[in-house]
């Protein structure tokens, strides 16, 4: 419903209250659905102001026409406070003679062409005029939705063959920083690894591309301080040539959201729920890098003879010309460790008791002196030139092109299937990439120079080999919120906007933030652990870690268990059998009970106190995610819709008392503390009352119903 009116000057619409937030985009949910959004027109300003009216805020975004060629034209309004979401930033283009211009260069102008008035948006159309007689003709649309302001920005395209001699292509659209923000702080969330949140001033703010709709080649974070009131928060994205030096037209969906709660600034996930999650959720991975099948198999069975069962057996290191060399080429299985003969011999066992058995395939990493290696299948640069991917001792391997993957997995992952039978899979490399990092601009290929090129060849490759493998698909971890339903199982290490190899730290070293993956995650796979030990703890150096204790193999699944994650066994870790008799007696059971439960409600605690994650970064904004401090985020409390009850403890020097309830409640209790000056771990139905969460590995859990294995 829609209701147009005149009020002394001012035309108001007010749209109604429906939610547009949908599975089919990345648009933020608002997470109230009692709202008003109306938009009204400043005649005196000329400013349209699109604003939220619901019971917890009122937020006016400002869109002033005389800057509206520009995000430097909206300005944001909460209570008594105002500021820029985005100062300088938009589109940027570049003529012909590859001179660059930006919204902000000596001899640019703009000509707003046109207002166009819509039932529920406002468009602009802009000429862009450069002193070197080029131009560049876009359009700037926004609505809004709930809290969110959607912005559609299109190239126009040539207005007259004889309007000025020289058309330009946009090569980027910046998101730039914010200004006029009061005490802005980066929100770096743990596994939302393409932007970060801006906090201020009791405000969250995420600004960033759809990435389903993207037509520009790349999407990177910035994030970085500019002054005391800016920081670069969120993405910019790059438009390059394709090999014949044509660009793709400019063409993208921001969503620009504010909240007095940051969960409503997150991205929506639209993918699809796992179609083996149940599969996955009932299986605890072993992720094997030993050489020598015997020795796996001789491991595996020694898991099975302990009572480790419900495996997802992973190996790594099976190819025959060892692992990562001669890629995609992977058979015969190599003769050192046994061949065919001896992997078969372990496929079978692993059929007899009901283990999913995969191996380790790879289609990205293109070597030369693989028998598979062809020039023109290998991803081009603008220039033409191949695309590096990994390098090792065996030399430097190229992109395999993300649009030849699909029939290089049809015809080696098949004979893989036929001659081990497999019943699951790995693929390496897929789920961990950002999709900018591998995009093929040769020209001849379907969405050239695309980041929905890479991207949507990458997300079909699990169904490619669910197909072929009639069974759950796992890959690396990183970026893989993008990839999460696509794959049936990751390996997600914690990562956020800072790569741990720049910015020195890792999962164990960020705040204990459960928000993103358990409200946006969690419903679409069952993932397991938290990547590698050596990674989960790196710190300075890669090859100097922890993950070679027992109390460091506590750490771990404390985190694995808030983030509601499967169990996880890696076989170079310092005693597997150990970390199997932890993984699988302590965080499988949970995973059965959190694996298709929502979850209820995720709080803080600090000294005594209760909190929000909003409540919490708001109390302590330049304190919450530091290691070293007193109000290091670390100790949460996650409930499930199921009546499951976690607490958490990862503060690496504070233990925190926990009172389970009354001494006569009934239920199953899952635990690691402090009992009698004692620390116990422990699966029982006895209430133990009150407890101690030690520092950095603690956790209790209850549930009212005990798992069903």
């Amino acid at each position: 419903m829609l209701v147009y009116t005149v009020i002394t000057g001012i035309l108001i619409f007010l749209i109604s209250a429906i939610d547009i937030h949908s599975q089919e985009s990345a648009l933020p949910g608002s997470g109230n659905s009692n709202f008003i959004n109306k938009i009204e027109y400043d005649q005196i300003n000329n400013i349209y102001k699109f604003i939220y009216i619901g019971k917890d805020c009122t937020i006016e975004y400002k869109y002033d026409i005389e800057r509206g060629y520009s995000f430097n034209g909206i300005k944001v309004s909460f209570k008594d406070y105002s500021f820029y979401p985005s100062y300088y930033g938009g589109v940027s283009i570049k003529d012909s003679y590859g001179r660059e211009y930006y919204s902000w260069s000596d001899g640019v102008e703009f000509e707003n062409k046109k207002i166009i008035i819509g039932g529920n948006y406002i468009a602009t159309d802009w000429i862009m005029k450069t002193n070197s007689n080029s131009y560049f003709h876009f359009r700037f649309n926004i609505k809004i939705s709930g809290k969110t302001l959607i912005i559609n920005l299109k190239d126009l395209g040539m207005i007259d063959p004889n309007y000025r001699s020289d058309y330009s292509n946009c090569f980027s659209i910046q998101l730039d920083r914010c200004e006029d923000a009061i005490s802005p702080v980066i929100v770096k969330i743990p596994y939302l690894t393409t932007f970060g949140i801006l906090y201020s001033n009791d405000l969250f703010t995420s600004m960033f591309f759809d990435w389903n709709k993207t037509n520009s080649s790349q999407i990177y974070p910035e994030n970085k301080i500019f002054s005391s009131s800016s920081v670069y928060y969120s993405q910019n994205a790059a438009y390059f040539p394709k090999t014949d030096g044509k660009y793709n037209a400019m063409e993208e969906t921001i969503y620009l959201t504010c909240s007095p709660e940051i969960t409503e600034t997150f991205p929506n996930i639209p993918n699809p729920v796992s179609g083996y999650k149940n599969i996955s959720m009932r299986n605890v991975v072993f992720d094997n890098w030993d050489e020598g099948f015997s020795r796996i198999h001789k491991r595996t069975r020694k898991l099975i003879n302990n009572d480790c069962k419900n495996l997802w057996l992973i190996i790594h290191n099976w190819q025959n010309g060892g692992y990562d060399n001669k890629l995609p080429e992977v058979l015969p299985s190599n003769s050192d460790y046994g061949g065919d003969s001896a992997l078969k011999s372990l496929s079978n066992y692993c059929r007899s008791k009901n283990i999913l058995f995969s191996l380790h395939e790879n289609y990205t990493d293109f070597y030369t002196n693989g028998i598979y290696f062809k020039n023109e299948d290998v991803g081009l640069t603008p220039d033409g030139e191949f695309i590096k991917a990994w390098k090792n001792k065996y030399g430097q391997s190229y992109l395999m092109k993300p649009s030849r993957i699909n029939q290089y997995i049809n015809d080696i992952s098949s004979k893989v299937k036929m001659l081990f039978n497999t019943n699951a899979s790995f693929i390496d490399v897929k789920a961990a990439r950002n999709p900018s990092d591998y995009i093929d601009y040769d020209y001849r290929v379907q969405y050239a120079g695309m980041f929905k090129g890479t991207y949507e060849n990458y997300k079909n490759v699990g169904n490619t080999l669910r197909k072929i493998h009639r069974g759950p698909v796992s890959s690396e971890g990183y970026n893989h919120f993008l990839y999460i339903g696509y794959f049936d199982d990751i390996a997600p290490q914690i990562e956020t906007t800072d790569p741990v190899n720049s910015s020195g730290k890792s999962g164990y070293y960020l705040p204990l933030i459960v928000d993103f993956d358990l409200l946006k995650m969690h419903e679409k796979a069952m993932v397991h652990g938290l990547g590698y030990l050596e990674r989960f703890f790196l710190k300075d150096n890669y090859w100097q870690h922890m993950g070679r204790s027992k109390d460091s193999l506590l750490i771990y699944t404390a985190t694995e268990i808030a983030y509601g994650h499967g169990g996880f066994i890696q076989s170079n870790s310092y005693n597997y059998e150990v970390m199997a008799n932890i993984e699988y007696n302590y965080v499988y059971p949970l995973q059965l009970l959190y694996g298709n439960s929502k979850v209820k409600k995720i709080i803080y605690h600090n000294n005594g106190k209760l909190y929000s994650l909003s409540e919490y970064i708001k109390a302590f904004p330049y304190s919450f995610d530091k290691f070293n401090s007193k109000d290091f985020l670390s100790q949460a409390i996650i409930e499930y819709e199921n009546g499951l009850k976690i607490y958490v403890n990862r503060h690496p020097s504070r233990q925190w008392r926990v009172n389970s309830g009354n001494k006569n409640l009934k239920g199953w209790f899952n635990f690691h503390a402090v009992i009698n000056n004692k620390k116990k771990i422990k699966k029982t139905v006895n209430n133990p009352g009150e407890i101690i969460l030690p520092s950095s590995s603690g956790w209790f859990c209850y549930s009212p119903n005990k798992p069903t294995y």
